[in-house]
Parts: structure tokens; C-alpha cells; sequence
């Protein structure tokens, strides 16, 4: 068991988005950052060489040689020593309300001999990214695949998310537990996080989908989530557009047009309104190419 408090049902654990984004062998690809990255991630780190000083809002932390490092990519700052080698993983574990599994936050350290699970299931991951990976993509679920290859992905996923639990678990980390949610909440989820964003979002069409009037969906959504169906899209919709803006060469104006946009001038004003700054203010704080 994973959990001494596991919810009673399937559908609730069914609604955590695990995936890998990126992964790589090697020197750090950003030896040191003083700014947040505002995409929410977790980051492992597996110490070859040398060393990092992490900061987050709760303290700082440091680890090196034989020392796993797991932190979130909203960390204020890191500094890695000059002869860092590692084994870096990028990866999303979160509920649909963006809690992640685990916070990390202070940053978690642990003794690789200790836990040398966690590196047989990490090498799998690596292996399979290597040949996914193209310069033209950020992260891993841009790469095309067939249903053989996904499934393949899936199943090292699964066992990489085990053992990472198990480990975070025997170190005493507290894990976030799902909400509890109507079933046609949970399949409503699934369908937003699948919406082709290029389409229009028709809520009517949604709540159909699954059963439910629109002011039923409405209804459960706030009660359940906090927030609304389209609110809900919306800041998928956002979350998406932070990705291809932050780790992406795209022009703004592509960008505009892939999340439905048919004008930029629009998506503009729309993330600007969220965000509080403009697209090309937003990519250039997160310094393109640069994140670890």
C-alpha cells in the first residue's frame, strides 16, 4: 500500500497527473538561478559530482556526492559547484486543484545508498527519454507516439512514482490526499486536461458529456474544486500558455493561435490580466533554454 490513508475509491486516485517532462545525464543546464521558475514541477537531482545550495521560502538546503536532492521548481534560488555532475528529472505530481503529492518545500535530501530504488527506476526513465528527445521540444509530452511506446512510458512511470512514494514516505514527508469528488467531476477533469486548446471550450457540450446541466457542473465544481468548470479550463488554458512561453522558441503570435486565440492582440490582454505582466515580459523573466 502506498498509504496508510487511502481514499476508498479508484476515481479519486485517478485524478493525479503524474508525468515525466525531461530528463538528462550531465552537467546542470543552469549551474545558477535567483529567480523562481512559476511552473509548478518537481525537480530530482541525483549527485554524481559536486554539489547545490538550494533556497525556498522555508530555508536552504544543500547536497553532493551519493545524495538525491528532490525540490520544487518554485524554488527561490540554487547554486551548483562547478564539477556538478547529476542525473536531473523533471516531473509534474499534482492533484487537479495543483497541490502537489508532495510539497517539498524545504527541499528533501536523501542518501542514495539508502534508497537505491530510486536510482533502478530513474535509469529506465532516462533511457527511454533519451531517444523521445528532440531540441525542438521541451518537454516529453510534445513527442510523438504510438499506443505501444505511450504504454511502455506509462508502466516506467508507474513503477518510478512507487518506489519516489515509498521513499518520501520512509523520510517522514507528508503526502497531500486527493479530494473527494463526484465521479462526473472527475471524468468533467479529464476531459478539460485532454481539450485541444486551438478549439473553443463549450460548457454545454461538457456538462452533457457527463451527465450533468450546466448549472449541476457548476454546482460540484465550486463545491468541490473551489472554482468552475470554464474557471478550471481557464487555468489550464493559462498553464499552458506559461510552458510554451517560458520553454519554447515559438513566436508570441503562434503561441496566440495554438490556445484558441485569433488574435494576438487578444491572448495578450488575457495574459497580462493573469499573469500581471505581457508574454514577452513573462518569457523574458524566465530566461528561454535556461531552466535546469
Amino acid at each position: 500500500m502506498l498509504s496508510d490513508h487511502i481514499p476508498t475509491t479508484f476515481g479519486d486516485w485517478s485524478t493525479l497527473r503524474y508525468e515525466l517532462l525531461r530528463a538528462y545525464e550531465g552537467p546542470p543546464g543552469e549551474p545558477h538561478r535567483e529567480k523562481p521558475d512559476y511552473l509548478t514541477s518537481m525537480q530530482a537531482w541525483l549527485f554524481r559530482r559536486g554539489g547545490v545550495e538550494v533556497t525556498t521560502a522555508s530555508g536552504r538546503a544543500t547536497a553532493g556526492p551519493g545524495q538525491w536532492l528532490f525540490t520544487t521548481s518554485q524554488k527561490t534560488a540554487h547554486h551548483f559547484t562547478d564539477d556538478a555532475e547529476i542525473f536531473s528529472l523533471t516531473l509534474r505530481a499534482q492533484w487537479p486543484d495543483d497541490r502537489l503529492l508532495f510539497r517539498h518545500d524545504p527541499p528533501v535530501v536523501l542518501q542514495a545508498a539508502a534508497h537505491a530504488e530510486l536510482e533502478r527506476a530513474v535509469l529506465p526513465l532516462l533511457k527511454f527519454y533519451r531517444p523521445m528527445h528532440r531540441p525542438e521540444l521541451r518537454w516529453l509530452y510534445e513527442a510523438d507516439c504510438d499506443l505501444q511506446t505511450y504504454v511502455d512510458y506509462r508502466a516506467r512511470m508507474q513503477r518510478f512514482l512507487r518506489v519516489y512514494v515509498k521513499a518520501m514516505q520512509a523520510a517522514g514527508v507528508p503526502m497531500t490526499q486527493p479530494r473527494q469528488m463526484d465521479a462526473r467531476v472527475q471524468n468533467a477533469i479529464r476531459m478539460i486536461d485532454r481539450h485541444n486548446w486551438r478549439d473553443t471550450f463549450d460548457e454545454s457540450h461538457l456538462a452533457q458529456s457527463v451527465g450533468l446541466s450546466v448549472s449541476q457542473m457548476h454546482r460540484l465544481f465550486v463545491a468541490q474544486l473551489g472554482t468552475t468548470a470554464f474557471a478550471y479550463y481557464d487555468r489550464r488554458r493559462h498553464q499552458h500558455a506559461q510552458q510554451l512561453l517560458a520553454h519554447t522558441n515559438q513566436p508570441i503570435k503562434n503561441v496566440a493561435y495554438q490556445l484558441g486565440f485569433r488574435q494576438p492582440a487578444h491572448f495578450t490582454r488575457w495574459f497580462s490580466k493573469k499573469q500581471g505582466r505581457s508574454p514577452r515580459s513573462y518569457r523574458a523573466q524566465n530566461d528561454l533554454y535556461e531552466q535546469v
